[in-house]
Parts: C-alpha cells; sequence; structure tokens
C-alpha cells in the first residue's frame, strides 16, 4: 500500500511539474477569459507554443545536460545540479514571452501571467546560488493566483470551484513535496509565499 501511495504521489508530483505550469496557465486563459472568443485555431496554436518554450525545450535541455553527465540527476534533486537548467528555463520564458508578445494575440492582463511566470523563472534562478526553494510550490501557487485574479477580474467566465481546487491542489502538491522528501516545511512556505506574491506583483504593476 506504501508503494501505490508513493507511485500515486510521484505521479501528482509530475502532473504539477512547474515546467508545466505555463502551459496550464495559457490554457486556462484561452478557455476561461474573454480570450475564448478568439478562434479555436489560434488558442491552440498559442497553447502549443507556450508548451514548446517552456515544457518541450527545458525537458529536452535537463535530458541533454543528464546525459552529458552535467547533472547527476534528471529530477535535479541537488541545488547544484539546478543552476544551469534554471537559466536555460529562464532563457526559454523570455523567448516564449517575446514571441507570444510579438503575435499579438494576448492583450496586456493576459501577457501579465508571462511577466509574472518570467518573475518567478528569474528568482528561482537567483535564489538556487543559496538554497533550494520548491519550485512546485512557486509554480503552482502562481497558477493558483492567476484563477483568483481573473475570478475577480472577469466575473462569468471563471467558475468559483477552480480557484479553491487551485488552493487545495497547491496544499496538496506542497505536501507531497515535503512526504516525498523532496523539500523542507520551509522550502515549500517559501515557495507558495514567493510565488503569490510575484504573479500579484506582475498584475499591480502592469494592468
Amino acid at each position: 500500500m506504501s508503494d501505490i501511495k508513493t507511485i500515486f504521489f510521484q505521479t501528482v508530483s509530475n502532473c504539477c511539474h512547474p515546467m508545466a505550469m505555463l502551459t496550464y496557465g495559457i490554457t486556462f486563459i484561452c478557455f476561461f477569459t474573454p480570450m475564448l472568443i478568439l478562434p479555436l485555431g489560434i488558442r491552440l496554436f498559442m497553447m502549443l507554443e507556450v508548451m514548446f518554450y517552456t515544457f518541450v525545450i527545458p525537458l529536452l535541455t535537463i535530458w541533454l545536460l543528464y546525459k552529458l553527465k552535467v547533472v547527476s540527476h534528471w529530477a535535479l534533486r541537488k541545488r547544484e545540479d539546478r543552476k544551469i537548467p534554471l537559466i536555460a528555463n529562464l532563457l526559454c520564458y523570455f523567448a516564449c514571452t517575446f514571441t507570444v508578445l510579438y503575435h499579438g494575440f494576448v492583450p496586456t492582463w493576459g501577457m501579465c501571467v508571462f511577466y509574472g511566470s518570467t518573475a518567478v523563472a528569474i528568482v528561482s534562478w537567483i535564489i538556487s546560488f543559496w538554497w533550494k526553494i520548491s519550485g512546485h510550490a512557486l509554480a503552482i501557487s502562481g497558477l493558483t493566483s492567476i484563477m483568483w485574479i481573473y475570478y475577480f477580474m472577469f466575473p462569468g467566465f471563471v467558475p468559483l470551484w477552480m480557484p479553491f481546487l487551485g488552493i487545495i491542489l497547491t496544499g496538496f502538491v506542497c505536501s507531497i513535496r515535503v512526504y516525498l522528501g523532496r523539500h523542507t516545511l520551509g522550502q515549500v512556505y517559501a515557495g507558495t509565499a514567493v510565488g503569490v506574491a510575484l504573479m500579484w506583483s506582475a498584475f499591480e504593476v502592469m494592468v
């Protein structure tokens, strides 16, 4: 039973990986905000584009670094292993943000998701030089913040259960990371606080 529980927890953790969060975020704003009026083809194109920049390329980069023995484990469990992948991830976020901005399909309030996510990537990279903050907590708390922001910004588009589910999932994922021994309570608390603060700040500054 313990093995089944661990496998389940690891699966949830993998599904809520930080690299997937911006893809989830753009999917959310494409279907639960006024961006719903855009043609489906454009929305799907943006979702695939974001997934390519912020999930596929970073994943391939980590795999390559692992094969070249630059990092000791593909899951980047050691703080020292995170520096190079995180800077590569940050560059991908910059490229994604500029590309989406260039296409012009996403309004300012939607671009704040990208600005906030890029800020999270910057802070995560800087902190990695001294400490191992929880990337899962950073990312999923940022996504939950996005849900709440758009719930208040566009009443009627976002069902109330979604941001509440985000809070529950954030707590669950943070608990899983501690249970699996990947982070301490302090690391997930810090990740959650920073993720929420940066995402709300992006909207306060830009909108």
